[in-house]
């Protein structure tokens, strides 16, 4: 394989990893805002001692957290430098880094989706 060839292919798997970060992070704002409605439901109705109405709330609570976390752990853990030219297990690592941004995403429009059927 010519160099060109891998310095476009390693270009186009970062394009690729970033497309799907940059596309999941757009959403962060809107999957906080779910966080907020869910912790005030859970607040409100632990605070009147409503039925078990507060597990389902927390429920949407802890995945709308944990969708912002993960977001969070992927992007201090991905490196540039792993990711670029120069390190000759780049491809290698690029994959693995599409792999857990994929589950990022995925996790983070799960929330979103949840948040949107229940909370209003």
């Amino acid at each position: 394989m010519s160099c060109t060839s891998k310095e476009e292919t390693l270009k186009n798997k970062r394009d690729e990893v970033m497309q799907i970060h940059d596309e999941a992070m757009a959403k962060m704002d809107a999957l906080n805002n779910y966080e907020t409605i869910s912790r005030e439901k859970v607040f409100d109705y632990k605070s009147n001692m409503q039925d078990d109405s507060a597990s389902f709330y927390e429920t949407i609570l802890f995945e709308t957290v944990d969708a912002q976390n993960n977001m969070m752990d992927w992007m201090h853990q991905y490196n540039l430098d792993s990711a670029s030219n120069n390190n000759s297990k780049a491809e290698e690592y690029l994959k693995s880094q599409l792999t857990k941004v994929k589950k990022v995403h995925q996790d983070i429009f799960n929330a979103l989706e949840n948040g949107k059927k229940h909370l209003k």
